[in-house]
């Protein structure tokens, strides 16, 4: 695949929220949408992205508090105007977001662009096709994703991950247990695929039991 720049790429469908707005605005919407994070915006220029995780422990009193005050300000971003070779080596091949925005000279939000389009393109390799599952190094995988075995069951949730140069995952930190949490780590083929916001894995239940989990001593 050859393209010029990222507006043959990205879509111009964002979901944003201004800074000013009630953190409530922004749970509600995460909630309504199914989402983790949402991009954030002060008069359409982008400024920051506010993620579920850190909304877990707020008071009611807090809820009312803006966007801004939760938001972290460590968001990367693209300009429309780059190639997606570009792209990628300004973001330093380091892309930890499945979605990652795209301004245009002026700073101002104008869409986003799927993390896997973008490492594929950068590559000028063909993106999967309609109904085929992509590339197993350049799948969307973000903390606090759901994690199951290959049969499906659910083992835990995204703690941490990790990514190598071309993109793909290098380890991941799996946290697991109801009461005392515990994590395990794990070189990134064990991923199978992303389907429905889920991480499944190639290994099963046992196979990740097996596994120390870290600090545990040997």
């Amino acid at each position: 695949m050859s393209v010029s720049t990222l507006d043959e790429l990205y879509a111009a469908e964002v979901d944003s929220i201004e800074s000013s707005e009630p953190t409530s605005h922004a749970r509600r919407r995460m909630d309504t949408n199914e989402t983790r994070s949402l991009l954030v915006v002060d008069n359409g220029a982008l400024i920051g992205i506010i993620k579920r995780n850190a909304l877990l422990n707020l008071s009611d009193e807090e809820f009312e508090k803006p966007v801004s005050e939760f938001m972290s300000s460590d968001v990367p971003s693209v300009q429309n105007t780059q190639s997606a070779q570009e792209a990628y080596e300004a973001l330093g091949g380091d892309i930890n977001v499945e979605q990652v925005p795209v301004v245009d000279e002026n700073g101002s939000l104008v869409g986003v662009i799927n993390r896997s389009d973008l490492v594929a393109a950068s590559a000028d390799t063909p993106t999967a096709s309609p109904g085929e599952a992509p590339p197993a190094d350049r799948m969307p995988v973000e903390k606090g994703m759901s994690v199951k075995d290959s049969d499906g069951s659910k083992l835990g949730e995204v703690a941490e991950v990790s990514f190598a140069a071309n993109g793909g995952v290098e380890f991941l930190t799996i946290e697991h247990g109801l009461i005392f949490k515990k994590q395990k780590q794990f070189p990134g083929e064990i991923v199978d695929r992303v389907e429905d916001g889920d991480l499944l894995l190639r290994i099963t239940s046992q196979e990740f039991g097996m596994v120390k989990d870290l600090g545990e001593d040997e």
